[in-house]
């Protein structure tokens, strides 16, 4: 993902491997980013890990979480950090991990996200990324989607062009956090 992000012309990524891929250090990441970004700029946040559901309240209510190298990374605090973005930033999250993506739960202030957060997820909430042991699967199938359709116009039929080389037990996701922006959807991917 990296490679794809410095040819298409992105700044120098931020990469937090292994134990570098602390919470701490993941949060000060975004909340950096989104302290520099301007409306009209493009930011890919990538994740390729672990995820889990956890309880996020006392009502049963559970949350996808991103599991990091000292802890789970919560519903509450990636809204907050994704919060820090302006409104008109395009926020474009590829997330490799089984439970859906971005961590959400229904009792979390998702109002207070005002930048477009557009997510493209391994699978479905609830549902295991990587069945048979291939682990990175949606990644690989993305990047091989990408590298075969150069020209595909739109995150939607981008996203419908990986989805047809996904195996029958794993379908992707494709949602939105914070605002809804049809051109941003509409662009062809991974263009700033």
């Amino acid at each position: 993902m990296a490679e794809l992000a410095e040819g298409q012309g992105f700044c120098s990524p931020v990469r937090l491997l292994g134990a570098a891929a602390s919470r701490s250090r993941v949060l000060a990441a975004i909340e950096g980013t989104a302290a520099v970004s301007r409306p009209g700029d493009l930011v890919l946040l990538t994740f390729s890990g672990h995820g889990g559901r956890k309880a996020c309240d006392a009502s049963g209510a559970s949350s996808s979480v991103w599991v990091l190298a000292d802890g789970s990374l919560w519903d509450a605090e990636m809204h907050e950090a994704l919060a820090a973005f302006r409104p008109g930033v395009r926020v474009l999250v590829i997330s490799d991990c089984c439970n859906g993506g971005v961590p959400t739960c229904e009792s979390a202030g998702r109002s207070r996200v005002s930048a477009s957060v557009l997510v493209l997820a391994a699978c479905q909430a609830d549902r295991h990324a990587d069945g048979g042991g291939m682990a990175g699967h949606f990644t690989t199938v993305l990047l091989d989607t990408w590298r075969s359709n150069p020209h595909v116009t739109g995150y939607r039929a981008f996203y419908r062009h990986i989805c047809a080389r996904m195996p029958d037990y794993q379908k992707p996701n494709f949602y939105w956090v914070g605002t809804c922006d049809p051109e941003f959807e509409g662009q062809r991917p991974f263009t700033i």
